[in-house]
Parts: structure tokens; sequence; C-alpha cells
């Protein structure tokens, strides 16, 4: 399944976000797009939308690029799970989207919460 991950760019994504989940056996069972890779920067996120399988929301930050990403992939009927660091509070914009709010505590959690919701 191709999985398109939104984030904030205003934290450490490589080392918390994109590291562990290049790590995982998702990488190994899935196409994971991360937007802001070098093979991906000149690349609109949108165009990898309408065959996504799946968006995964890192929304522990507020985001505007993410958040109209969010709102494509809402528009285009792509299941989206909605990620947030224990101790952050996501936008209660959330409320009004579709899709799963799960609370991880660090990005091993991260990525073991993420694998049992594809096994689900």
């Amino acid at each position: 399944m191709k999985i398109l991950v939104a984030h904030a760019s205003n934290y450490d994504y490589q080392t918390e976000l994109y590291e562990p989940l290049k790590q995982s056996a998702l990488a190994k069972e899935h196409t994971l797009i991360f937007p802001h890779d070098a093979e991906n920067v000149e690349i609109e996120t949108s165009s990898h939308i309408p065959d996504a399988g799946l968006m995964i929301a890192e929304v522990s930050y507020p985001s505007t690029g993410a958040g109209i990403e969010i709102g494509l992939a809402q528009a285009a009927n792509v299941p989206t799970l909605f990620m947030h660091k224990t101790g952050t509070t996501p936008s209660s914009a959330l409320k009004f989207i579709t899709g799963k709010v799960i609370e991880y505590k660090d990005s091993a959690d991260l990525v073991s919460k993420i694998e049992s919701e594809l096994r689900a």
C-alpha cells in the first residue's frame, strides 16, 4: 500500500518520524512517501494523494501545509491516522475530520501503534 506521511516542518521530523518509519517493517511492506526527502522535494504532495491507501499525519505541531494535505486526503476519501506525541495537544479542528487519533510516547511507540492499526 502507498502511505503518505504528513507533518509540520518545524521540528526534527527526520530523526523523530522519518528514520523510525524507514527502519520499521512498514517500509518493507509498504511504499512510504516522505514529502521532505530529497526525491520528493520538487514533487507536489497532492499528486500522491489520489492513489494513496493511507495518510499518516503527525499532528503534534501546528502546520498549515500538513493541514492542507489532510484536507486534500479527506476530499479524496483517503483514510487517515492522526498521530500525536504524549504531552502535546493537536488542533481542535481534528474533531471535524474523519480519522483515528492516536497518542504515542516515543518513536518506537509510534511505529508500534501504526503497525497495530494496519493489522487491525
